[in-house]
């Protein structure tokens, strides 16, 4: 189990800490996602794929050695109110296309009466919860401040840039925890390896993160 969240997270941080639009990262995402359900990829993606040397092989990604499009170490958000929008946007994609592939397998998968199925809901309806908490706080900290952010004092600046990177940080990690999950119930779906104790493991992972 640990293998397998260990492995997840190594490769969406591979996308996620590249030097690259949300638009492209939006694209890489998806095309992932297509990979693990044994779905079609979209030319747009294929094209952008090969242009940085990117490749999928037994669930993985592998990147190319390349100095245009090395990760970042240590990476996190740069809070920049003219930007936090887009940034915002792109993670919300994300999050809403795992959250409804959840919920769509939940209902093909399990029976309603299941206590898998009611344990799998509750943590579906808190992601869901705390993805719209934390996408009103960021937009009330945007509408609030934007509009002559730069006549603030350097204090008041620093202070808002660190409590809207850590909001956008907050948001990455519900967007994380909906992936795991997501790709966990695909695999249960598809009747691979994955096995009900495993995703009984998840389950109890994420509430206790939750909680």
């Amino acid at each position: 189990m640990a293998h397998f969240v260990d492995k997840l997270n190594e490769n969406l941080e591979k996308i996620d800490n590249l030097e690259l639009s949300f638009y492209e990262k939006d694209l890489l995402f998806s095309a992932y996602y297509h990979h693990l359900n044994h779905l079609k990829i979209s030319p747009q993606a294929k094209e952008l794929m090969q242009k940085l040397g990117i490749s999928f092989k037994h669930k993985n990604i592998l990147v190319a050695s390349s100095s245009s499009f090395e990760a970042q170490e240590n990476k996190e958000y740069k809070f920049d109110f003219f930007e936090c929008k887009e940034q915002m946007q792109f993670l919300q994609n994300q999050s809403e296309h795992f959250l409804k592939q959840i919920k769509q397998i939940l209902n093909e998968v399990l029976d309603k009466h299941e206590l898998t199925f009611s344990k799998i809901n509750t943590i579906y309806n808190k992601l869901t919860q705390n993805k719209a908490q934390l996408e009103q706080a960021l937009n009330e900290l945007i509408d609030n401040f934007t509009q002559g952010f730069n006549d603030l004092e350097t204090k008041l600046q620093e202070e808002l840039r660190y409590k809207g990177n850590m909001l956008l940080t907050q948001l990455n990690e519900q967007k994380n925890l909906a992936a795991k999950l997501c790709f966990k119930m695909l695999e249960l779906k598809n009747k691979e390896k994955s096995k009900q104790h495993e995703l009984q493991a998840l389950i109890k992972e994420l509430d206790a993160y939750l909680r």
